[in-house]
């Protein structure tokens, strides 16, 4: 760092609150002359109670985020010098993907005039969720606006959701703050704030006289406001980015990454257009001899297709292909010549045509298919849900060699919590449709509307409204250029008018004789069908083979490549920010849905493919049973469960009552059999059985009551059923898809020492009680 004394950012370091007079005189300020604009712009419209960022939903979460109010220069500015793309090229690399902006502190007088006395309610609930590379608003929002008005409204913040969450010392620090704050930006408004900041006078208030007192504070800073308010803003910002630098500058010039910690990289965004040589060429100092500004990232080709390169790879090395793909087999940590990437797409295209046969097959009057593609998470022993999800019912039409095939290639994943660990998946078709994305949810999803639409007993759309109710995957489909036809969704619609009239679904019916020759029949319905549900079948299916013969294999490929590119970039990112490559913690952040969905869970595949060495090679140890629904069964045994049948009609309320809490219990039971999946998962990831809290303490806690209303009494019962049941033989199948009985309300879950792993027993039937109708009819 240089010595001299004379810097200009030794000088504002001296003479801190001189520094706008500093600019002045050594012409320092020109530079920010279009951004002091830009803020004073913004600063006015909002302190005098106009909107100032409009935001609306966008696909996936993403709100598209608008400055208004900005003219067609002002514009041209912000979109140069806020894109994300600008600001990579000045060697920013530190955006998060996603960021959540309070943009409601900017609106806050807005707020205000329209609702004064709920108004900070409405302005710290109004936030955004930005995605950056969209536009230069949210950048724009997110550096500058959000700290500007966070610093302006804070003591609105000290009397509205702050008030009374600190000691009597800390609300004093926090008031000194924020009148300093506003000092500092320029605003004269002590005779306003005065009332607010006494609390003795502010709780003998009125409701209406507090309204009064802020709206005076807020007619007085609008009255204020100008180019001056927002050079004071910045000033008083620069300065806290000068006084960080010279104290990492004790040992010399300090590097880029000594300095900006999160709450600085704001700041070099907001005035610097995220350049931190435009910043040292501010302040008058050199850069440290060993900094590197990355401004470009590498392109990263994804090593996937390696089956066409054998030959290829060979020839220029001189060796000979059996040697090439022995080398591949090492390099893919696999057997065969073949990628992980190649492997898995190999399989999805198998999938699609098992699924768009049997989509095309589907009658009416047979059961529906949802549960062909997997929604994982849930495994039923009876039907006291009477639910038309059908857990696993894809083994009913897939081929054993394909079902086999996605439990091997989708069997396994990694937590992001342990990147060194392969561990199960529990649900590997669940990952495969997952790894398969919005394609196989749109055709589904199309598919089952026209079923339960025709077939019944309702759903949850109809015709006219499936292209909104599919909306966000429909845009997915369009960025990846393999649009679904928007013809499709009119055809539908029109189809439906074809269908026949609604016609009722009778679930049960009963006849009682009242007298002789006089009878009642009762009779109960869960909904309506229609007749047509071909006509519907094969509009769909027309459109879906069109759709798959035109896109399938682009849209696989952009599936694993946006993936795979997404992670390298994020990868690079963070290794052009830091100058280090990310751990395998922080990589994992980002890269495990890659691993997971082309990878099987072991992140060396992805390092590989995006030709990068893996910090380290992960390992394995299998636990997990390959029959996870036979072993939670034996679990559910194991903690006193029994299968249960819910009743449509009982005696008594006592019996309803009875009824409710066995039915809550089993309920209960069951979760924590679906749970004991993921106890393994855990064991499998910390090589041994985890703790409670590792597990989830306040999770199992919820559920845990009918073992014991001790949490750690009922952990170890837990512990103690999931060994038992680890120990013994899988039951067959038929065990556990028997039709069930009502649990008795006596039933009571075991004691440490009496946990059992043999199958339940069904218990004694209850007394027959007469119903209300046969009470009523006095029979």
């Amino acid at each position: 760092m240089s010595d001299r004394l004379d810097t200009f950012g030794r000088m504002i370091l001296a003479q801190p609150s001189q520094l706008l007079a500093l600019e002045v005189e050594h012409r320092a300020g020109i530079v920010f002359e279009e951004i002091d604009e830009v803020v004073a712009t913004v600063l006015a419209r909002g302190l005098h109670g106009e909107t100032v960022i409009t935001h609306r939903g966008g696909p996936r979460g993403n709100d598209d985020v608008s400055v208004a109010g900005l003219d067609t220069r002002q514009r041209k500015f912000l979109d140069s010098v806020f894109s994300l793309e600008g600001q990579n090229s000045q060697g920013a690399w530190y955006f998060p993907e996603r960021a959540s902006v309070s943009i409601g502190m900017a609106n806050f007088p807005a707020h205000f005039r329209q609702q004064d006395r709920f108004a900070w309610g409405a302005t710290i609930a109004e936030k955004a969720s930005v995605i950056f590379k969209t536009a230069s608003d949210a950048v724009f929002s997110w550096a500058m606006l959000e700290p500007l008005f966070e610093r302006l409204f804070e003591v609105f913040a000290l009397r509205g959701h702050r008030s009374g969450t600190m000691s009597r010392e800390d609300a004093q620090r926090a008031w000194a703050s924020a009148t300093e704050n506003l000092s500092a930006m320029g605003f004269q408004v002590g005779d306003q704030l005065s009332p607010m900041r006494s609390g003795r006078d502010w709780s003998t208030m009125a409701i209406a006289e507090q309204l009064d007192v802020k709206r005076a504070l807020l007619s007085a800073l609008g009255n204020q406001v100008g180019v001056d308010k927002a050079k004071h803003y910045r000033a008083s910002a620069l300065v806290t980015l000068v006084q960080r630098y010279y104290e990492s500058a004790r040992n010399g010039a300090p590097k880029k990454k000594q300095v900006l910690t999160k709450p600085y990289q704001r700041l070099l965004s907001a005035f610097f257009g995220g350049s931190w040589l435009a910043f040292l060429e501010y302040i008058g100092e050199p850069p440290h001899p060993d900094e590197q500004i990355i401004t470009a990232l590498p392109k990263v080709r994804p090593f996937v297709r390696a089956k066409r390169q054998v030959k290829e790879i060979a020839a220029a090395q001189g060796v000979s292909p059996d040697a090439v793909r022995d080398i591949l087999s090492t390099y893919w940590a696999e057997t065969g010549t073949s990628s992980p990437v190649e492997r898995r797409v190999a399989a999805l295209r198998k999938y699609w045509s098992a699924f768009d046969e049997v989509h095309a097959r589907q009658l009416p009057g047979k059961p529906s298919l949802w549960g062909l593609v997997d929604e994982g998470g849930f495994i039923t022993f009876d039907d006291v849900w009477r639910s038309p999800y059908t857990p696993g019912l894809y083994r009913d039409f897939l081929s054993a060699d394909l079902i086999v095939e996605i439990d091997r290639l989708w069997g396994t994943t990694v937590l992001e919590r342990f990147p060194d660990r392969v561990v199960s998946e529990p649900f590997p078709h669940t990952a495969m449709a997952q790894t398969f994305g919005a394609a196989l949810r749109v055709w589904h999803g199309c598919a089952l509307t026209a079923w339960f639409l025709c077939e019944g007993p309702s759903s949850r759309t109809d015709m006219a409204g499936l292209s909104q109710y599919h909306a966000a995957d429909v845009d997915i489909l369009q960025e990846l250029q393999c649009p679904i036809p928007r013809d499709l969704f009119e055809e539908l619609r029109l189809g439906e008018t074809k269908l026949g009239p609604p016609q009722e679904i009778v679930d049960r019916s009963s006849k009682t004789e009242v007298f002789p020759g006089v009878s009642i029949r009762i009779q109960t319905s869960s909904g309506t069908r229609r007749e047509g549900f071909e006509f519907l079948r094969d509009i769909i299916t027309k459109h879906r083979r069109a759709w798959a013969e035109g896109y399938l294999d682009s849209y696989l490929h952009a599936r694993w490549e946006t993936e795979i590119r997404g992670a390298a970039e994020r990868f690079h990112r963070m290794l052009a920010d830091r100058g280090k490559p990310p751990t395998l913690k922080q990589f994992m952040k980002f890269g495990a849905g890659a691993t997971n969905h082309w990878f099987g869970g072991d992140v060396s595949g992805l390092y590989a493919t995006i030709r990068e060495k893996a910090p380290r090679m992960p390992t394995r140890e299998t636990i997990m049973p390959a029959d996870r629904v036979g072993f939670t069964w034996s679990v559910f045994c194991a903690l006193g469960g029994q299968p249960f049948e819910r009743r449509s009609l009982v005696a008594n309320p006592e019996e309803a009552k009875v009824q409710v809490e066995a039915q809550q219990r089993n309920h209960q039971l069951k979760r924590l059999a679906e749970e004991s999946l993921w106890y393994l998962q855990l064991s499998e990831a910390l090589g041994q059985a985890p703790t409670v809290d590792q597990f989830g303490r306040s999770g199992f806690g919820r559920i845990a009551e009918p073992l014991s209303k001790d949490v750690e009494t009922a952990w170890s019962i837990y512990g103690q059923a999931i060994a038992r049941a680890s120990g013994e033989p899988i039951p067959p199948a038929e065990a556990y898809r028997s039709p069930g009985v009502v649990v008795s309300k006596s039933a009571s879950p075991p004691s440490p020492g009496q946990i059992r792993g043999e199958l339940s027993q069904p218990s004694e039937a209850t007394p027959h009680r007469r119903s209300w109708l046969d009470r009523l009819l006095r029979r």
